[in-house]
């Protein structure tokens, strides 16, 4: 009997001690590990983000820069900065040579030192208007006369075609009250005088804010309708109506500069 009491007390000690223990399943795996594995996996991944747009060549705005200026007037400004001032008065002076080509010559005058002094308005990037003072200093060949061709009261207007750069080419058309031919020898003065009309063309180029450089080519259908004879002395001398247009014409080739105010 006694044997049968220690042998039970024997199988059931492991039993007890078993039930004694507390449950491995609820503290081995603490609570935090749900956090362990849960948190990372909301932070690990970002959610997914639109990709940036493609930039265009469009007027696209800066958004998000802080500016407020499309990307196409950037350039625009810096275009401004180097296009020329448009508007408003402007002066110059262009030296060069003439060559009289006119039939009333006759191939007797020679070519010579030409000036043209200006003054003009330009009304904005593509018309101007200008008056000036030409002269064409020359001499007839062999020894002859000496004088030169001149006109004053010219009102010459410009287009300005190609307008907007440093480089701004044109075209001129005008027209002068008072075109002449003064030769002079010996005491005695010839002179013819009319009107004359003029086409031209020019490049201006600026060099410097309101500064620029002045290319200019200018032919003058110059037609004498008055002659002025003086120092000939008694019956000669006074002004003569011409029974028909003498043609004057001249050609001028100038380079010179001016300002823009």
């Amino acid at each position: 009997m006694k044997n049968w009491i220690v042998a039970t007390l024997v199988l059931s000690l492991p039993a007890v001690a078993r039930a004694a223990d507390p449950a491995p399943s609820a503290t081995a795996t603490p609570a935090p590990a749900a956090t362990v594995t849960a948190t990372p996996a909301a932070t690990a991944t970002p959610l997914p983000t639109q990709p940036p747009p493609p930039e265009t060549s469009g007027a696209a705005s800066a958004v998000g820069t802080g500016g407020s200026f499309s990307k196409n007037e950037a350039p625009r400004q810096s275009h401004r900065e180097e296009a020329p001032a448009s508007f408003g008065l402007f002066g110059g002076l262009d030296l060069g040579f003439h060559h009289p080509d006119g039939t009333y010559y006759g191939g007797d005058l020679q070519n010579g030192f030409a000036f043209n002094l200006r003054l003009g308005w330009r009304f904005g990037r593509f018309f101007s208007l200008e008056t000036g003072i030409y002269e064409g200093l020359t001499k007839v060949k062999n020894g002859g006369p000496s004088g030169g061709i001149a006109e004053i009261g010219t009102i010459d207007a410009r287009w300005w075609f190609a307008s907007g750069s440093a480089v701004e080419p044109n075209l001129l058309l005008g027209y002068t009250l008072a075109s002449g031919v003064s030769l002079k020898q010996s005491g005695v003065s010839e002179t013819l005088a009319g009107g004359s009309t003029n086409l031209g063309a020019g490049v201006r180029w600026t060099i410097a804010p309101q500064v620029f450089m002045n290319f200019d080519y200018r032919h003058m259908f110059i037609r004498f309708t008055k002659e002025n004879i003086s120092g000939a002395g008694a019956g000669l001398d006074g002004t003569y109506s011409l029974p028909r247009q003498y043609h004057g014409d001249d050609d001028a080739f100038l380079v010179g500069g001016g300002i823009q105010f």
